[in-house]
């Protein structure tokens, strides 16, 4: 009796042991499966510079008129893009077809460079920007909404929104929701918003559609725009994938 007690609680010990033992192995082999996979998947980052072409851009700032000041700090600032590897660039404006008088167009909202890579859009985006002419109004809300006919279908992009614009929303759009609903639906991450010589009091107004920075003058704007890229390509789907790799393991091993 105490012989075949003992025999069995031996052939249970084993089997515990052989069971963890094969479910170890199972999470190793796993473990190698996911860094295989991952080290061959590569995320490309894909930024949509929304541009504010409307009528107020002609306004004066600082030695010059806003426009021009925006042409030649984006110009070079696209400049140092060109040779980032995994970087999608893409160009929407508004505000750039329609004069605002006598009625205001409130769809004035156009994407004039598709995504592609850096290496090959930074001078189209460039040129493009360089012939827009300051005329319509400012339909902030319609346009972060047609941003999601913009973003093709990529399962491995994170899609970034930098909006540059010198006023707020002037067709009665409510920016912040469509902001909002349209991170919900994963279209784009929480945007970066750039403020070209606008009012500080117009800051909150902004900070619930995203990341909002106020810039004063032409090299406050440079250093913004290096702070925005840094930020924006910064934040690696690496940590997601982790955390998603523990949870699963977390399961396995429970």
């Amino acid at each position: 009796m105490i012989i075949n007690y003992l025999s069995t609680g031996k052939h249970a010990m084993q089997s515990s042991v052989l069971y963890q033992f094969r479910k170890v192995s199972f999470v190793l082999l796993f473990l190698i499966s996911v860094l295989c996979t991952y080290s061959q998947s590569k995320t490309t980052n894909r930024i949509l510079f929304i541009f504010d072409d409307s009528f107020s851009m002609n306004g004066p700032w600082n030695s010059n008129i806003k426009i021009e000041v925006a042409k030649k700090v984006m110009g070079e600032f696209l400049d140092s893009l060109k040779n980032i590897p995994n970087l999608e660039l893409a160009l929407r404006c508004y505000g750039h077809t329609t004069f605002f008088r006598p009625e205001r167009n409130c769809e004035d909202t156009k994407l004039e460079v598709a995504f592609a890579p850096a290496k090959t859009n930074t001078e189209k985006i460039k040129q493009r920007i360089l012939k827009l002419e300051p005329m319509g109004t400012t339909p902030i809300a319609y346009s972060l909404g047609q941003c999601i006919n913009d973003f093709p279908v990529c399962n491995s992009c994170r899609n970034i929104v930098i909006l540059i614009t010198d006023g707020i929303e002037e067709c009665g759009g409510n920016p912040c929701q469509v902001s909002i609903d349209m991170q919900k639906k994963g279209i784009f991450l929480r945007p970066f918003v750039i403020g070209v010589g606008l009012d500080v009091k117009f800051a909150d107004v902004f900070a619930c559609m995203g990341k909002f920075y106020d810039v004063s003058n032409e090299a406050n704007f440079k250093d913004v725009l290096k702070l925005v890229l840094t930020e924006s390509l910064s934040q690696t789907t690496v940590e997601v994938d982790l955390l998603d790799i523990h949870k699963k393991l977390k399961r396995m091993l429970t």
